[in-house]
């Protein structure tokens, strides 16, 4: 699974504007707007080649309750998705690592920070 494939992934169950492993930081870019960044998982299976990669999404806003939705948007529609597709990945389940969005601080420019993680179970080829 690549990081564009995610990104594009979670940007068609729950629309908006991702970018890939950062926040944009040009003077354009959106104050509302989600980072999609791999993180890393678990290695794969000796044995099977089962792998589980995690991800983490964050989303930035400058409105707290607007940001807050969006980001409980996001992780309603991830947590306990079962059989999907991402790439060429075959995805059997996609777990949220937290119960609820975390919301981590503000950026430089005040704007509010929440942030998920996850991880996901990938059908061996």
């Amino acid at each position: 699974m690549r990081v564009n494939e995610l990104k594009n992934f979670i940007k068609s169950i729950v629309p908006g504007e991702y970018y890939s492993n950062r926040f944009p930081v040009s003077s354009n870019a959106p104050d509302n707007c989600s980072a999609v960044k791999l993180t890393g998982g678990f290695p794969p299976d000796q044995w099977t080649g089962k792998r589980q990669p995690s991800f983490q999404v964050r989303v930035r806003g400058v409105d707290d309750q607007e940001c807050e939705e969006r980001a409980y948007a996001i992780h309603k529609a991830l947590t306990n998705l079962k059989n999907v597709k991402i790439g060429d990945d075959s995805i059997v389940i996609i777990r949220a690592m937290s119960s609820d969005p975390l919301m981590i601080g503000e950026d430089e420019n005040n704007r509010i920070i929440f942030s998920m993680n996850f991880d996901c179970v990938v059908r061996p080829r």
